[in-house]
């Protein structure tokens, strides 16, 4: 079971109950496989929880092992969990708890200024071997997490984004004009700060990739960053206290809210109108 995912959720249970019920029928991951139409690798990342089962899985597993509702019932159960993968979830769980998320971004626009059709666009062109379901789960679960801007008493939310970000194709033109539309609508939020680095910068710190400090009222800031596979909580003060660093200096080549809104502008209505 991966170390992130808590063992009382029900993903971790449905896991730990299928492979019970797989070593006391004494079947292999592949033999069980075949028999509800799935591959060996996809029973295998169920039963680690890093995959959700489907409800056909679910329901072929109690089939297959008389367990009367069980798994179905276990389903009904990680239906209601968010969507996200287990491996965010610790992160997920960081923005909830902290008092200030200060996100850099060279690439696209942060997944909580994100709207639903620049979400999916981006999810489906970088995940092509996902199914359409699959996808839907992560945008809902990406559109989750904005929920964050709504809350009576939300953290302080900073973000500083390439130039770049804004001229970078996500979907097509009316997707991207409604995002762009967006970031501008969010920048008016009491608790947003939206603040763009020109391209004119050049060369400056910051360009090897993106990252996210979460600030917390009683205990040291822990870093996100992204790669291509999973991304990595980085909770050591060593390596905390560069990117913190970092992130003081992109904000130096960044202007500032005012004129950075005044550029979204200025490229929404060169590129995408």
């Amino acid at each position: 079971m991966p170390n992130d995912l808590d063992p009382t959720s029900p993903l971790a249970i449905f896991g730990e109950e299928l492979k019970h019920a797989r070593d006391a029928a004494g079947l292999s991951q592949d033999q069980v496989g075949v028999e509800l139409q799935y591959s060996e690798a996809q029973v295998g990342h169920i039963e680690t929880g890093k995959r959700k089962p489907s409800l056909r899985f679910a329901e072929g597993s109690d089939r297959l092992f008389g367990t009367n509702g069980l798994f179905g019932r276990l389903h009904e159960k990680i239906e209601q969990m968010p969507s996200y993968p287990a491996w965010f979830g610790p992160w997920a769980k960081a923005e909830r708890e902290a008092m200030s998320l200060h996100n850099y971004q060279t690439l696209i626009v942060p997944g909580l200024l994100q709207t639903e059709e620049y979400a999916r666009a981006f999810l489906r062109g970088g995940r092509p071997r996902d199914t359409d379901e699959q996808i839907d789960e992560l945008v809902t679960a990406r559109m989750e997490r904005q929920r964050i801007l709504t809350w009576e008493d939300p953290p302080a939310l900073w973000f500083v984004l390439d130039e770049g970000v804004l001229r970078r194709v996500i979907g097509d033109a009316a997707v991207m004009r409604k995002q762009l539309n967006h970031l501008v609508e969010l920048a008016g939020h009491t608790q947003v700060n939206i603040q763009i680095v020109p391209l004119s910068a050049g060369a400056r710190p910051g360009l090897s990739g993106a990252f996210v400090i979460a600030c917390f009222p009683d205990r040291p800031d822990i870093v996100y960053l992204e790669t291509a596979a999973e991304g990595d909580i980085v909770v050591a003060p060593k390596r905390v206290a560069p990117l913190t660093y970092t992130y003081d200096a992109v904000r130096a080549h960044a202007l500032p809210a005012k004129h950075s809104v005044e550029l979204i502008k200025e490229v929404v209505a060169e590129l995408w109108t």
